[in-house]
């Protein structure tokens, strides 16, 4: 480099360069919630339309067995991967 050159690099305490991160931590976070928005409103369309094959496929008599069985797996589901979810922050 030139004597005449200034270095425009970011240094490690330098604000605009902190800013930047700053700006970028907000967008991922932002990115995460729209994400988990989405996979939540997923879930409820899987989950009724799991109800409604359950109306159709199985008769009246044994309906309720076959819900208990469906949100007992659900719920077994959602506790493992919320446990999971849980385990990996903490490692």
């Amino acid at each position: 480099m030139e004597e005449d050159e200034v270095d425009q690099t970011p240094q490690p305490g330098d604000s605009a360069a902190e800013g930047q991160g700053e700006m970028g931590r907000i967008f991922r976070k932002a990115i995460f919630f729209i994400l988990i928005a989405v996979a939540a409103l997923s879930t409820l369309g899987l989950f009724l339309s799991l109800n409604q094959i359950v109306d159709i496929w199985v008769t009246d008599r044994y309906a309720p067995l076959a819900r208990a069985a469906l949100y007992s797996f659900l719920m077994a589901a959602s506790i493992n991967i919320i446990r999971f979810y849980l385990i990996g922050k903490k490692a």
